[in-house]
């Protein structure tokens, strides 16, 4: 999902929590625009993900990073980067004169980036690293068949 750049309203830092602390204060200011995370991962290597939000609920997401994902899978890796101390979040707005885009636009445009305000509940955060760890743990125990002779 190619999110056009909206106005920097603020930045804030990466770290544990830092992802649920932005997520409750654009609820809490019923912010339209996105929030967007961004780290380096290494020499050439970025993640970038973003939240869409209309009026303090969240509509969409996307993350970048070893791969593309859009709404509920885009979640997980988009916490787990917010999670760095070398994690930027920025707070973009498309709300000035010159502006011709709109969250509602990007909604339109991106259906598959859809998530829903419960999926970004701290209950529903809380769970999505668990069932990651619990989903990688069954793929690595999945054995090859054997071979029949």
């Amino acid at each position: 999902m190619r999110i056009p750049v909206g106005r920097l309203v603020r930045k804030a830092s990466g770290g544990p929590g830092a992802l649920q602390k932005g997520l409750a204060e654009c609820e809490r200011e019923a912010f339209s625009g996105y929030l967007e995370v961004r780290r380096r991962r290494g020499p050439g290597a970025h993640e970038r993900g973003a939240v869409v939000f209309r009026e303090g609920a969240p509509i969409l997401a996307d993350f970048e990073g070893d791969e593309a994902l859009e709404g509920r899978p885009a979640l997980s890796p988009l916490i787990r980067a917010s999670e760095s101390r070398d994690a930027v979040l920025e707070f973009r707005s498309f709300a000035y004169a010159s502006s011709s885009v709109s969250v509602d636009h990007l909604a339109r445009f991106f259906p598959g980036a859809a998530v829903a305000p419960a999926d970004l509940e701290p209950r529903a955060l809380l769970r999505l690293p668990r069932l990651l760890r619990l989903r990688s743990e069954a793929s690595a125990t999945v054995e090859a068949p054997s071979r029949c002779w």
